[in-house]
């Protein structure tokens, strides 16, 4: 019972969407919950939240094939970029290499900040 008192669920599991967007920052920026959050929250805030936290390519680029909010893709295509600068050559290329959705890599080519991501 006393502990029942004291211990409280992760703030991402919480039923408010404002309390879930805040608690993205308590996880891991590679986390399962993360990309969890990222791909089945109903609520696209929490969804932007998670993706801007979000520091795993691969992760991101599965979400944006499954997200069909024009705003949460815009965050999505953002950090996927900032994802793709901070990985090294080899890394990069095989990612890039790997999508096949012409949207996705024509945001990539107008938005990211690294020129071997944007050829």
């Amino acid at each position: 019972m006393i502990n029942n008192l004291f211990s409280r669920s992760p703030q991402h599991l919480h039923e408010d969407p404002a309390q879930r967007a805040l608690g993205v920052a308590e996880l891991d920026a590679s986390s399962d919950d993360l990309a969890r959050l990222m791909t089945s929250d109903p609520v696209p805030a929490v969804r932007i939240a998670a993706t801007r936290r979000c520091t795993d390519a691969q992760k991101l680029a599965a979400a944006w094939h499954a997200e069909q909010d024009a705003l949460v893709r815009a965050a999505l295509a953002e950090s996927l970029g900032h994802a793709l600068d901070a990985m090294d050559t080899a890394g990069r290329d095989g990612l890039i290499a790997s999508l096949n959705d012409e949207a996705l890599l024509l945001e990539l080519a107008l938005s990211a900040g690294h020129a071997d991501t944007r050829k």
